[in-house]
């Protein structure tokens, strides 16, 4: 099965938060000629975002990712709720976290 989103860089979660803030929870893109057990879902796009977690935050910053991942959770719980603005505010504080504005990693040079 292809994947409908490779996780692989800082980059590419900078990239996914946005897609992920427009299109939760269940508005993703349909991609033509995929099988529909290859499209993007809500379960899928936050799996991504928490394997960008580990990708963007080092294993010696520990507490970091965790708090990161719940994060996410609680993002994740409040738009299974229906309260989608409190959903996308916690997105966006993950971001904001994690990036600057200019879409640079939090503490590199």
């Amino acid at each position: 099965m292809a994947l409908p989103y490779v996780m692989e860089s800082v980059s590419d979660l900078w990239d996914h938060i946005a897609y992920v803030m427009e299109y939760a929870p269940n508005g993703f893109p349909q991609e033509f000629g995929w099988k529909p057990e290859e499209q993007m879902t809500f379960e899928i796009a936050f799996r991504q975002l928490h394997e960008g977690v580990d990708i963007a935050v080092p294993p010696a910053a520990m507490e970091r990712r965790q708090s990161l991942h719940a994060l996410l959770d609680r993002s994740m719980a409040e738009y299974t709720t229906g309260d989608r603005a409190a959903a996308r505010n916690m997105l966006a504080e993950f971001e904001t976290d994690l990036f600057t504005p200019d879409g640079k990693l939090r503490g590199d040079p």
